[in-house]
């Protein structure tokens, strides 16, 4: 019997382990993620596609506060390419009395606005961007809501924050609101799939969601507060080993993740540690100061 035992064993086809090689066939699910995907990325372009038109057309005059933030991107984009000794510090006084989370951004756009002959235009791309992927998330989002019937849920989301009046008309800004919303959509999907990612990965893209939003404006952590406790309290779940290696990527890109969060962190404690008393004048004259 051990003999007989032994020989089906070494009769029975042994499973290949090994990644599909290039050329191989896609399997059936993952080529689904693919056509589902470009399916959602279709559908966000066409939601943005009138305002695509209208920022190329666009030739009128800013407004003060977005000419600031113009300003100040073109400012540390030279100070980069020609002082670079001095960036950091530039970085660190950016604005000043407002978060320079969209300055930072833009400064990284004035090459692609040389490019086109339009740094204003490349500023608008930026934008557009933001919403984009704002638009990418609350399709993930809705998917994951509805296993079932998920991209159709996806889609919708995706319509609804597309079609409303604010998100179109943000859209022809330079101004922060994009950046803020994408924060905002970055963490309800971090407080969605944080029920199956490893601590590791749900610690590196709280840090980094909790900078970008910082950044982005004062008052960000009002949004994102119970989106946020929700992700947190996950750290602290117990779990069963068969969520563990379900929402566990490889430790070095995980790892990555947290470098990268830590590292916005300390640029964005950097940059309140030397603005602080700069940033309260502000907030104070918003709400509650006789100018309010």
């Amino acid at each position: 019997m051990e003999q007989m035992s032994n020989t089906t064993r070494a009769e029975l086809p042994v499973i290949a382990t090994q990644p599909a090689a290039v050329g191989e066939v896609i399997p059936p699910g993952r080529k689904s993620r693919l056509v589902t995907f470009a399916v959602a990325s279709l559908f966000a372009l066409v939601l943005l596609a009138p305002s695509i038109c209208w920022v190329i057309q666009d030739k009128s005059v800013w407004t003060p506060d977005q000419a600031w933030y113009g300003e100040v991107s073109v400012e540390l984009y030279y100070t980069l390419k020609h002082e670079r000794r001095e960036w950091r510090s530039a970085m660190t006084h950016a604005v000043q009395n407002k978060p320079p989370g969209l300055s930072w951004l833009g400064q990284f756009f004035v090459p692609l606005g040389q490019r086109i002959s339009s740094i204003d235009l490349a500023f608008h791309i930026l934008i557009l961007v933001l919403q984009f992927l704002t638009l990418a998330m609350v399709f993930r989002i809705g998917r994951e809501f509805s296993p079932t019937n998920g991209t159709l849920t996806g889609l919708a989301g995706c319509a609804l924050i597309g079609a409303a009046p604010l998100f179109i008309g943000m859209s022809h800004q330079y101004m922060t609101e994009p950046l803020q919303t994408a924060v905002v959509a970055w963490f309800f999907y971090c407080a969605l799939f944080s029920r199956r990612w490893s601590r590791t990965r749900i610690l590196g893209h709280l840090l980094a969601a909790t900078s970008v939003a910082m950044l982005a404006k004062t008052t960000t952590p009002l949004f994102c507060f119970l989106p946020g406790l929700m992700a947190t309290a996950q750290l602290f779940r117990r779990r069963q080993a068969t969520e563990k290696s379900a929402g566990r990527l490889s430790l070095g890109y995980e790892l990555s993740i947290v470098a990268c969060g830590l590292g916005l962190l300390a640029c964005t404690a950097a940059w309140y540690q030397a603005n602080f008393q700069n940033v309260w004048g502000h907030v104070r004259n918003a709400t509650i100061s006789d100018l309010a």
